[in-house]
């Protein structure tokens, strides 16, 4: 349960949205003056018919929104807000994040605000083209190019070894049905 001290104590809170509702909730929230933190981060997408990588920004932990204040003083404001769905409880008393993981989150934000997430490939790692020509092969990494959003990787084959280069968002790791391939 909740202790008494707790209870006038300014803490971090785990907010749940109604979908794709976070950035209202948060809007709502800081309508509130209540301190709040939504982790973003830009994903790459490719369809195949798009000849062109796109980008869109999408929140790290969709339906969640981080929100720090005490708990006797608002709690009913911060439940009912427009796009809360409810506030994340463990023994019926809403749980606490701790300031760390806050600040480790924010750690990792770049000079847009986003969260850099790294697939981190190193070279030699072997990995597999999710689409375009080169869909389903098995290739090794070989590096990043200047423009971080591109990729070196060695192809081979039978009688033959190539490099190309490819966008980075569409490779990825082999998973165990990959493995079969590879040996």
């Amino acid at each position: 349960m909740y202790s008494e001290e707790r209870l006038g104590e300014l803490c971090w809170h785990l907010v749940r949205t109604h979908p794709k509702q976070e950035l209202r909730a948060d809007f709502n929230l800081k309508t509130l003056n209540v301190e709040t933190y939504v982790p973003m981060y830009k994903l790459a997408a490719r369809s195949q018919y798009a000849t062109q990588t796109t980008h869109t920004v999408k929140p790290l932990f969709p339906r969640y929104v981080f929100a720090r204040f005490r708990i006797n003083d608002l709690y009913h404001k911060v439940k009912f807000t427009r796009g809360v769905q409810e506030l994340v409880c463990f023994e019926s008393a809403p749980a606490t994040v701790d300031d760390e993981i806050i600040a480790m989150l924010q750690a990792r934000q770049d000079k847009q605000g986003l969260i850099r997430i790294e697939d981190n490939f190193q070279p030699g790692d072997q990995v597999v083209v999710k689409d375009g020509p080169f869909a389903n092969l098995v290739a090794v990494f070989e590096r990043t190019t200047m423009d971080s959003d591109r990729v070196v990787l060695l192809l081979q084959t039978v009688s033959y070894q190539a490099r190309i280069v490819v966008d980075k968002a569409s490779i990825r790791k082999p998973g165990k049905l990959d493995q079969a391939f590879v040996q």
